[in-house]
């Protein structure tokens, strides 16, 4: 093999992690109407663009506006497959707190874990319903 065909090859090899992460990454705009917590953080109502990365098992949160907030949340997968072509997102409601639960995509659903806060005031109150909100995959 000649030096040039060797290094093509090589600079190919290196390239295929990157573009398989890139196809395993996607984004979902939503606009939620009440505040919610995720991941421990307080985010008011609004715009936001959810960004999901599988192989990572990490959804990145992204509000429009004014308010700028941004949260980074470690999921898992749901593991069933899901034959929908809506994408929406799901919260657990307890009274009138909202909690960011899971993130479906054509396709494919992450969820998120129980946190502190969460926990405690699910041992509280016995009322827990789920709200979801349509979602719009983005397209890149």
């Amino acid at each position: 093999m000649t030096k040039r065909t060797c290094m093509f090859l090589l600079a190919v090899l290196m390239l295929l992690p990157t573009m398989a992460s890139a196809q395993i990454t996607q984004q979902v705009a939503v606009s939620v109407p009440f505040s919610f917590v995720a991941d421990g953080h307080q985010m008011p109502a609004g715009d936001y663009t959810i960004e999901l990365n599988l192989e990572k098992r990490v959804i990145t949160l992204r509000s429009s506006g004014d308010f700028k907030k941004q949260a980074l949340i470690f999921t898992a997968n749901s593991g069933r497959e899901i034959y929908s072509n809506k994408s929406y997102v799901t919260f657990r409601q307890f009274g009138s707190r909202h909690f960011l639960a899971e993130v479906r995509r054509e396709g494919a659903s992450q969820v998120l874990p129980l946190g502190q806060m969460e926990r405690e005031i699910a041992k509280a109150s016995a009322a827990k319903e789920t709200a979801t909100v349509e979602a719009k995959l983005l397209r890149r």
